[in-house]
């Protein structure tokens, strides 16, 4: 079922998403995954060179792209797109938190926590989209069991980049589903 299928996954040097790039490459799949720097790509791919075959490794092609970044994540787009990238699944996995009371968080790691958990996802779906809509493809979007609190102490921030990813997976599912997304 999930032999020969393209995957774009974002979040893979760690956590759910390193896991899910194992177990899809190991169903068949070809894995583009999303890493954040060089140093993470090299990383990851040096574990990957021992814990794989070379076969198998040649099924898993590691990406850089800051999810920080919206300009990146546009080039990005436009890079895959021109060498013929089309993903069948997109998982928008990748997710960061910070924590503590809010007035002591910094401009920055709010940036960062929104930027990440809700901004690239939302990005990475409209450039996308049109693809898994051609592939009857699906999306799969990470999220988090504090999206549906509505007590998040000293994480409020971080719950509501989840509970607005999960409102707009729920959103888009009516959208795309009559395209067979």
């Amino acid at each position: 079922m999930l032999t020969n299928k393209t995957v774009l996954i974002t979040g893979v040097s760690s956590g759910i998403g390193k896991s899910l790039l194992y177990t899809l490459q190991k169903e068949g799949c070809l894995i583009h995954g999303i890493v954040k720097t060089q140093e993470r790509k090299e990383l990851l791919r040096n574990e990957l060179s021992v814990t794989l075959s070379s076969e198998e490794l040649s099924s898993v092609l590691l990406h850089v792209c800051d999810l920080r970044n919206a300009s990146e994540i546009e080039a990005f787009s436009h890079t895959m797109h021109k060498e013929g990238f089309s993903p069948d699944i997109l998982i928008l996995n990748a997710g960061i938190g910070y924590y503590g009371p809010h007035e002591e968080l910094s401009v920055k790691a709010l940036t960062e926590l929104t930027a990440v958990n809700f901004t690239a996802p939302l990005l990475l779906t409209n450039l996308f989209l049109r693809d898994l809509k051609k592939n009857k493809g699906h999306l799969l979007c990470i999220s988090s069991v504090t999206a549906s609190k509505t007590n998040n102490t000293h994480g409020c921030a971080y719950g509501a980049t989840k509970a607005g990813l999960s409102s707009f997976a729920k959103s888009l599912f009516e959208e795309v589903r009559k395209y067979g997304v």
